[in-house]
């Protein structure tokens, strides 16, 4: 319990999210039977209420299909909304370890490689950006600056949806890089 108290809160979210996985996985019996809505609700109220949160929504699946879920709080404070099953939330940082864990998927597939260059999956990075690695990309170490927060709202409160993946990333691919891929983070 002190290690969890330490974890910031989307890695503590991604270690419930696994903990509730791996209970699933040795269940012999059905997981409804497992998991008391009342208590997840506990929970949810216990985080939120720990970390500031306006609302936060919990949802247990078992083979893609919901079993249980838990919603708490506010939606919009503003407009007093209540957050339900429906709400919408930011993702922002968890995406990393979702997106490295569909990379290494790829790799364990066989159709990447740590080594491989990103350009050789994305043909309208520009070059400088080409011959950075899947791995570097990955690790952070590829040279591509991070946000600007000095731009809080354009980079981090930006709802837009990208038509393209170039059109995505051109926010960066005109950037220099901050230094030689592989050798800083």
């Amino acid at each position: 319990e002190d290690a969890m108290a330490i974890l910031p809160l989307a890695a503590r979210s991604l270690t419930a999210i696994a903990m509730l996985a791996l209970t699933d996985m040795a269940a012999t019996r059905p997981l409804q039977a497992q998991v008391d809505r009342t208590a997840l609700r506990a929970v949810a109220d216990e985080v939120m209420r720990e970390d500031s949160l306006p609302s936060l929504s919990i949802a247990v699946l078992r083979l893609g299909q919901g079993v249980v879920t838990a919603v708490v709080g506010r939606a919009d404070l503003e407009l007093d909304v209540a957050a339900t099953a429906n709400t919408r939330y930011p993702i922002g940082s968890v995406s990393k370890a979702l997106t490295a864990a569909a990379a290494l998927r790829l790799v364990a597939m066989g159709r990447w490689t740590a080594a491989e260059s990103i350009g050789k999956h994305c043909d309208s990075l520009p070059a400088h950006l080409r011959p950075i690695t899947i791995g570097e990309l990955l690790a952070h170490t590829g040279g591509i600056r991070h946000y600007d927060y000095r731009r809080f709202e354009e980079d981090f409160l930006n709802k837009r949806r990208f038509a393209s993946l170039r059109d995505a990333l051109a926010k960066f691919s005109d950037d220099s890089l901050r230094h030689e891929p592989g050798t800083q983070y």
